[in-house]
């Protein structure tokens, strides 16, 4: 799957533009027939450098979230310029295929930031984040959540404000 990933940036450094499923080659029937979602994390020097994904899939195979999640990390995060050839060596990946997600209506601070993902949508729409679980050394208990979302949300997170998923996955990583 890692494979998969490399390949989908390569062709796109390369080429500048974006892959079809045509231009690469599938090593698995879960990347052609899986209708999963998928999200994408870019690490350099142990931190994030770009970062993209679906909670919930968009289209009717993982390959193609893969790669729509792949180019959007290089190249569509606003945090981050575009991913650099020169970059390559030095960067390392992350993905999770979401398995599960249901809704979380217990108080945040419960949650195990080292083992669950936490997506939270604004109840308007207008805000939405998403924690990976062991994503960072910071977060070790429920209430590091909440600081990290007031953050990543420019807000302050009072859950009740929230729709706050709980997100199960299946991770992949050449680290």
């Amino acid at each position: 799957m890692i494979n998969f990933v490399k390949n989908v940036i390569t062709f796109y450094l390369d080429k500048q533009s974006i892959p079809n499923i045509t231009d690469l080659e599938l090593t698995s029937d879960l990347l052609r027939w899986e209708s999963k979602s998928c999200f994408i994390t870019i690490f350099k020097n142990g931190n994030i450098r770009g970062s993209a994904g679906t909670i919930k899939e968009l289209s009717n195979s993982l390959a193609k979230e893969i790669i729509s999640n792949t180019v959007d990390a290089i190249s569509r995060d606003s945090r981050f310029g575009e991913l650099k050839k020169e970059e390559l060596a030095d960067i390392k990946l992350r993905l999770d295929i979401i398995s599960d997600r249901k809704i979380y209506q217990d108080k945040i601070e419960n949650i195990n930031p080292v083992k669950n993902w936490v997506a939270v949508i604004k109840k308007d729409y207008s805000k939405l984040s998403v924690l990976l679980p062991n994503i960072s050394a910071t977060l070790v208990s429920g209430k590091d959540i909440i600081s990290v979302l007031s953050q990543k949300l420019d807000e302050e997170f009072k859950q009740d404000d929230y729709i706050v998923y709980l997100l199960e996955t299946q991770q992949f990583t050449d680290y």
